[in-house]
């Protein structure tokens, strides 16, 4: 930085001089000359100032509120400024930096100077746009400095987005031109800038949507100069999630209609864990054809066919917004939002409570009819009816409720011509949110339907009068019941649908006990049982002619489970799926592949069952059930690692169970279930380690073509040749008190490195972290490297010349983890923190890049629901290249699985998530 002693050197010349100025007081005569014109320059921006005979750079800010910045190696120094921008044509510019505060670290030059309070006045001009100098007067011509201004990276003809599987190429430049080609900071994979300064990139990124935006940045370093830019990548998604097939046991939660398919109509379900899916028949099963794979946070839906090409869009609803999605495309777009009524007149703090969907005034647009509650209103009813026309995108009426409500009904229950809203307090208005004069209940939350029960065009109102435990049917305007019927318990759902066509329409009804009682059927005509089954808690209740031979399908849901019933012509359950059948957090075990090349994925639930979850590239999902008693093992899966390991053309389960005295490895055959080896581990009498799982691999360490078995344990890291029964490592060191995390991989002379992380004791019996690094070679795995450090997550990268080290620091409220990149003798290259915890980090195969998972929520820490992402980020400085929105949960531990693209076959990504299963090709 210019030194102090020259700032103080140049304010006592102009003090001497007088500051440079004519004090002269006397009056000035008329011109003879022409005035000389005036010439404008503008200072604003950041300049910057070569130091000689040094590498470093000093970067000069001006910025428009007058406040400057300098930094001169570690030295940051601020203050504000003057300048005259407009001068006389071949004068100069005066400029002061007054210097209010400065860290006093190193300069360029390695000085530090006490700057607060000194002042520099020195006058500048300007060369070219980009060049200016400074000089100690207006007059003199030695020049004190000469500054640059920051050179900006320009991208000529980028295109706003591109095809996957195309490429581009664009020049790169700089202005004003340093003679520098900019370096690529990160970017995708496979991303380069040439010597000749062109950018060139095939559009490979894994696509996680239709249109994924894809970041990557520029540098000239020795400039200290950044461009963070971007590009869309097209393409046409292969992204399959798969989940367990539970309802949520509330209101809402299915829906039938045709999504996929004009001919076949298909059931749309919310399950257990708020995934969106939609259920095809094949012969008796349903199984799932379509699934949203990213959180929505519904808590309804339904649908609605807004191109009148009788294939429905999938509605969701949340708290705060309702949305559709084309299953075609899974194009998700956003109707109404919340925020759209935020105004102080109106609204407090409002949510979503309850929708309707239907054109109410056959203008050919869909209107929403909102229920919405306030969030903050204590005691108080604040309750509002909205309709929302999606054609004119506004409020069309709003009526104030002064009652609470719950339920919305669409229906016409005056005449076949017009259209009424009925609400579940017994209110009903008329399509503009007029109340009409005449209400069905006295009570909230009044259980009903409708239905056209005596085929005149209008609909009736079913319902069940909880205070009389009667059913009842009312026409609208009469007070009477067209029929009642007195019911021994209470019931939470409630249906009317013509079952043959020769009768009339039967009342279905479905109990509330979780631990079951009778889905009931009366006769509409004069209420008599027809039929009962025994069913457990049933809060929906649907009907359809699923197939195209017309016959009636019941469709009910409740605490977590679905079901199917058909009439042949008695009812039967056809299909049933719950949470408990379904439940548990899903890993990735590995890939096979078949006869004909094409390959299967498959995940499994530990601590849960032995049932293995297949899915073929088709997207077809298999269950198979690999515990065999004949091979005399029982107990809770900890770890499952598939391979064909040697080379038979078989597949092997290699399967990892835990007991409170160590861990049981066996090995069976993946088809057959023949058991193969078993092997047992404990820790030794001197450990005192933890009995925990952590790790259940397979690597080639020996390079005989065999894949060996890597298992580490709280008390172990071992490995072991199969073939050749012979152990490759066993580390169990004295002072252990359990290893975090481990991992392998090969070096850039094809030797293997591994990367330990545990916990030690001290001889004062304090605990420490620590981590080492080993290299395999002769046969042994001598230690290279060790440092005290505690990481909870480790990963060889760059070819094992660097380790990513996830450590347990990160912000004060913990809504951050830190991650620190370390070099082979394990010093910090540099660190980074990321939103949220992190549960994955890995290095895909031919990439430079990391792939993250992590769940955030905010800024005071994660909440029960938290955003759980998978993000593709630059290893050195944690910049996201490109994130997914939200899983559906949090990626599981040791759960990703990347395969790279070859000649014949694109690359593909196998990942598990807590509620569902991710395939992407």
């Amino acid at each position: 930085m210019i030194k102090i002693t020259m700032i103080i050197t140049v304010i006592t010349l102009l003090v001497g001089c007088g500051g440079g100025s004519d004090n002269s007081t006397t009056t000035p005569t008329t011109p003879t000359t022409p005035t000389t014109p005036s010439v404008t320059n503008n200072i604003q921006g950041r300049w910057l100032l070569k130091i000689p005979n040094t590498t470093c750079i000093e970067s000069y800010t001006f910025n428009s509120d007058l406040s400057s910045e300098i930094i001169s190696n570690e030295q940051v120094t601020t203050g504000n400024y003057q300048f005259e921008s407009q001068v006389k044509s071949g004068d100069r510019h005066p400029l002061t930096i007054n210097i209010s505060y400065s860290n006093l670290l190193p300069d360029c030059e390695g000085n530090t100077q006490e700057l607060i309070g000194s002042s520099l006045s020195i006058f500048v001009s300007f060369t070219e746009n980009y060049e200016m100098h400074w000089y100690e007067t207006a007059e003199k011509t030695t020049v004190l400095a000469s500054f640059i201004k920051e050179p900006q990276i320009t991208l000529n003809q980028l295109p706003s987005e591109i095809n996957y599987g195309e490429s581009i190429s664009v020049k790169v430049e700089t202005i004003p031109d340093v003679g520098i080609v900019p370096e690529l900071l990160y970017g995708p994979n496979g991303m380069k800038i040439s010597d000749e300064g062109v950018l060139n990139w095939e559009a490979n990124s894994i696509p996680f949507s239709s249109i994924q935006e894809i970041h990557f940045a520029l540098s000239i370093p020795d400039y200290g100069t950044t461009k963070e830019s971007s590009i869309k990548q097209i393409s046409d998604v292969s992204l399959s999630a798969y989940s367990n097939l539970s309802a949520t046991g509330k209101r809402g939660d299915i829906s039938i209609a045709n999504f996929l398919s004009s001919e076949e109509k298909q059931i749309l379900l919310l399950t257990h864990s708020k995934q969106v899916s939609i259920l095809g028949k094949n012969s008796n099963e349903y199984t799932q054809k379509w699934v949203y794979p990213y959180n929505l946070d519904t808590i309804k839906i339904s649908n609605y066919d807004f191109a009148n090409d009788n294939l429905s869009h999938v509605i969701a609803m949340s708290s705060d917004k309702i949305i559709s999605i084309d299953p075609k495309t899974n194009k998700k777009t956003e109707i109404v939002a919340i925020d759209k009524f935020e105004q102080e007149n109106i609204i407090r703090n409002k949510q979503f409570i309850d929708f309707a969907v239907d054109d109410l005034d056959e203008d050919g647009d869909a209107d929403i009819v909102l229920l919405v509650a306030c969030t903050d209103c204590g005691n108080d009813s604040n309750y509002d009816l909205w309709i929302w026309d999606t054609g004119t995108e506004s409020i069309s009426s709003l009526y104030d409720l002064n009652s609470q409500a719950f339920s919305i009904y669409i229906g016409n229950i005056i005449n076949s011509s017009s259209k009424q809203i009925i609400l579940d307090n017994g209110l009903v208005f008329d399509s503009e949110l007029n109340k009409l004069n005449w209400s069905h209940s006295d009570s909230e939350e009044t259980l009903f339907t409708l239905s056209d029960v005596d085929d005149d065009n209008i609909s009736e109102l079913i319902k069940f009068n909880s205070q009389d435990k009667s059913l009842e049917i009312l026409k609208y305007g009469d007070n009477s019941q067209v029929s009642s019927l007195a019911l021994e318990k209470p019931i939470c759902s409630l249906h009317a649908v013509r079952l043959g066509n020769d009768s009339g329409k039967s009342i279905i009804t479905g109990p509330c006990e979780s631990y079951g009682s009778k889905l009931n059927s009366y006769s509409s005509i004069n209420m008599e049982l027809q039929w009962s089954l025994f069913i457990r808690h049933t809060s929906n209740i649907l009907a359809a002619a699923i197939e195209d031979n017309g016959d009636v399908e019941l469709v009910t849901s409740g605490n977590s489970s679905i079901n199917t019933i058909e009439f042949n012509p008695t009812p039967q359950y056809v299909w049933g799926s719950n949470f408990s059948n379904n439940s548990g957090t899903y890993i990735t075990a590995g890939t096979t592949l078949d006869n004909d090349g094409s390959k299967k994925a498959i995940f499994y639930s530990p601590l849960n069952s032995w049932k293995l979850n297949i899915i073929s590239e088709s997207g077809k999902i298999d269950q198979s059930n690999f515990y065999h008693p004949e091979n005399g093992i029982a107990g809770t899966i900890h770890n499952l690692d598939i391979v064909d390991y040697n080379l038979d053309g078989i597949y092997e389960a290699n399967i990892q169970i835990q007991s409170e005295y160590g861990h049981t490895i066996f090995s069976q055959e993946l088809s057959s279930g023949v058991l193969l080896w078993e092997k047992h581990f404990s820790p030794d009498e001197s450990q005192s380690s933890y009995i925990t799982s952590i790790k259940l691999d397979n690597a080639d360490l020996n390079q005989d073509g065999y894949a060996d078995l890597v298992t580490v344990h709280g008390y172990q890291v071992y490995v072991e040749d199969l073939i050749n029964q012979s152990v490759l490592w066993n580390y169990q060191p004295a002072d252990l008190i359990s290893f975090v995390d481990a991992g392998l991989s090969k070096n850039e002379q094809d030797e293997w490195v591994a990367v330990v992380t545990s916990q030690r004791r001290n001889n004062d019996n304090s605990v420490f972290g620590i981590l080492e690094l080993f290299e395999y070679s002769n046969s042994i795995f001598t230690l290279k490297n060790s440092k005290p450090l505690t990481c909870e997550k480790v990963q060889l990268i760059k070819q094992a010349k660097q380790i990513a080290c996830v450590t347990p620091n990160g912000s004060p409220h913990g809504n951050k983890t830190e991650i620190l990149i370390l070099d082979s003798s394990l010093t910090q290259i540099s660190n980074y923190l990321i939103d949220g915890e992190v549960s994955n980090i890995l290095q895909p195969i031919t990439s430079q890049n990391l792939l993250i998972s992590s769940c955030d929520e905010g800024e005071f820490g994660l909440s029960s629901n938290p955003n759980c992402t998978l993000s593709m980020r630059s290893t050195t400085s944690g910049k996201i290249i490109w994130q997914t929105p939200a899983l559906l949960g949090a990626v599981s531990n040791n759960s990703i699985e990347y395969i790279p693209a070859t000649d014949i076959s694109s690359s593909r990504l196998h990942f598990a998530t807590e509620n569902a299963m991710y395939v992407v090709h």
